[in-house]
């Protein structure tokens, strides 16, 4: 696995949210960006993983089942998206948000609204989770 760091904005210590870019996209995408404001809003307290190499799409997979573990989850991905896998999707346990003809950074190509739409349920899926850990 690429070497990263974590960076932490506090928030409250019972309640710790992992920002884990993919392959290709950062934090700072708004497809992570804004999810991650709504948390930070809330008070939550934020560790957010930048990878300090190239990373691969098992990568990914491996930080993620390491970090949310059986932990309430939001996963996001785009039917047009080659390293989307619903089926794996299905069985995390995660809540899913998947996008008809979205790409890797959940961009439907040519039809903006739709590609906004997407960041919309997204964050909001992510602002129900919060809102659902007490």
């Amino acid at each position: 696995m690429p070497e990263h760091r974590v960076l932490v904005a506090a928030g409250a210590e019972d309640r710790v949210a992992t920002v884990l870019p993919g392959s290709g996209y950062t934090a700072q995408g708004p497809l992570l960006a804004y999810p991650a404001a709504v948390l930070r809003d809330a008070g939550w307290t934020l560790r957010t993983v930048v990878w300090d190499g190239v990373c691969r799409d098992f990568d990914v997979r491996d930080a993620a089942e390491r970090i949310s573990a059986g932990l309430p989850a939001v996963l996001a991905g785009g039917t047009a998206d080659r390293l989307w896998d619903p089926a794996v999707a299905a069985r995390s346990g995660a809540r899913v948000v998947e996008v008809p003809g979205a790409d890797h950074s959940l961009e439907v190509p040519g039809d903006w609204r739709r590609s906004l739409g997407a960041l919309a349920e997204v964050t909001a899926a992510v602002e129900d989770l919060a809102r659902s850990v007490r």
